[in-house]
């Protein structure tokens, strides 16, 4: 078999669906799905696009893809050859026990408009699709995602697509190194169902926990049996450090057969998760912990009486334990306190704060950000603040971009002072630091900074009169105790 990555994109070219040009949609998904893994993966993969006319010769060589794309809509017949060939190639991988892969489906859906449960691949509806059309909240219409400038949905189009490029990006690193681990407790989320105008938060929180390294349930479609539904999910449950429940106007859709929403059930299943977990922990102290979080969107403003209703009990039930919480701040600060709650959740060294000197009671924090370039050049500046008696808080010099991340934003929560070292720095990095410095309080940050400082142990271009005016500024080639005592007097008068 060929070193290369192989996906199908399968599609039909004589199916239609009323204000898209569906043809026309798919070579451009081509197109964009090429240019978006090239750049993930570089050239090892092949893209075949697989219509009636080369349906026979893709089926004598069906085995040699290790992932397949289906353009669905609801013009296609149940028993189409390209459905058909979709279920064997899905069967296959089943057969091989990798149609997934660590919540990664080697075969996607792709929907322009929704289907019926079982319309299309019956047998495999609980694989989670790539919906390309959100409904207008107005109108209870689909709208179909278009590419190109100037689409009012070409932003959504994007992000939709670039879920898609991830899943295939994550299959051909496993298919190569055969080792993927899968992750963690502490790092596996449950993101439940929304109503119709939480839909693109919940895609935007979820794409970015899963760059944190998140795994994020479920990864299926719950089953439409309301018994079998709460056995998935209290199962889905049972897997996770925490569930987020975003919630907004609209209450959610109805659980067929059932007079609850999809949104009210969850929450009720997870609250009694929640308790549970609880239970067991008076018992047995090592029981992992379990969080429930719920954001309420501060720019809701019209919302019906049975929401409302909804919306107190929710609130009623997490104010009687600490475990859940009830947030009605900015998406940006609810990230935050879900990656802080993430973060104290984990074990591993590379979530402690880590000093240079001192102790957690050792006096005043300064966090001390200098670039890895300057690691060896900053040790005097270092020295010189331990030795004033504070304590010094800096990154490790290795560590995964999301565990920097993480540590930094920490730290910048933390510390009582902050200080910016540059000898060989580049100006970029100076200025991402200098921004992050001003957008503490979006990370979390609760308390003002004693002082904030800036080291430049070189010439420089920044406006030493505009920085003046927010910070302490310090230019010399030489570092010593004399010239940072105005630094130090503001943490210590």
């Amino acid at each position: 078999m060929s070193s290369t990555f192989q996906i199908a994109l399968l599609y039909s070219e004589k199916a239609s669906l009323p204000g898209v040009e569906y043809a026309r949609w798919v070579k451009a998904l081509e197109a964009y799905l090429a240019l978006f893994l090239r750049q993930m993966i570089g050239r090892e993969f092949h893209l075949h696009r697989v219509n009636e006319a080369n349906m026979d010769s893709f089926m004598r060589d069906l085995s040699r893809y290790q992932a397949m794309i289906g353009v669905l809509v609801p013009s296609l017949a149940p028993d189409h050859a390209l459905v058909r060939a979709m279920t064997q190639f899905a069967q296959l991988r089943q057969g091989q026990n990798k149609l997934m892969v660590q919540g990664h489906y080697c075969f996607a859906k792709v929907l322009l408009t929704p289907l019926q449960q079982n319309h299309l691949l019956a047998d495999y509806a609980h694989l989670l699709p790539y919906n390309f059309y959100d409904i207008d909240v107005l109108t209870n219409t689909p709208r179909t995602f278009q590419p190109g400038a100037g689409s009012a949905t070409e932003r959504n189009y994007l992000l939709k697509l670039s879920d898609l490029a991830q899943n295939l990006a994550y299959l051909h690193t496993y298919s190569k190194e055969k080792d993927v681990s899968a992750a963690p407790y502490n790092r596996t989320i449950y993101i439940a169902s929304v109503g119709r105008d939480m839909s693109m938060y919940r895609d935007a929180l979820r794409r970015e926990l899963i760059k944190r390294d998140c795994r994020i349930l479920p990864d299926h479609a719950l089953p439409a049996n309301l018994k079998e539904r709460e056995a998935e999910l209290r199962r889905d449950l049972a897997q996770c450090v925490m569930s987020i429940h975003l919630i907004g106007e609209d209450h959610g859709v109805l659980i067929p057969g059932d007079k609850q929403s999809v949104v009210a059930f969850e929450n009720r299943i997870a609250h009694a998760h929640t308790l549970e977990v609880l239970a067991r922990q008076k018992k047995d102290q090592t029981q992992k912990p379990f969080y429930r979080m719920i954001w309420l969107s501060p720019d809701v403003e019209t919302v019906t009486e049975f929401q409302q209703i909804f919306i107190e009990n929710l609130k009623s039930e997490a104010a009687t334990i600490e475990e859940a919480e009830v947030m009605e701040v900015p998406l940006e600060e609810f990230k935050y306190i879900v990656r802080e709650k993430i973060a104290r959740s984990i074990v591993p060294s590379f979530m402690n704060v880590e000093a240079i000197g001192g102790t957690e009671d050792s006096g005043q924090a300064v966090y001390l950000m200098y670039d890895k370039r300057d690691a060896g050049a900053v040790t005097p500046l270092a020295t010189v603040l331990i030795d004033a008696g504070l304590e010094v808080l800096s990154l490790p010099q290795e560590g995964t971009p999301a565990e920097l991340r993480y540590e930094h934003e920490e730290n910048l929560r933390r510390c009582d002072a902050s200080l910016i070292y540059a000898k060989e720095a580049s100006d970029q990095w100076i200025s991402t630091k200098l921004q992050d410095l001003f957008k503490a309080p979006a990370f979390g940050r609760k308390k003002a900074f004693l002082t904030r400082g800036v080291f430049f142990q070189r010439k420089t271009d920044f406006n030493i009169a505009e920085l003046r005016r927010h910070m302490l500024v310090f230019s010399d080639p030489t570092i010593s105790a004399a010239l940072i005592r105005p630094f130090i007097e503001k943490i210590k008068p």
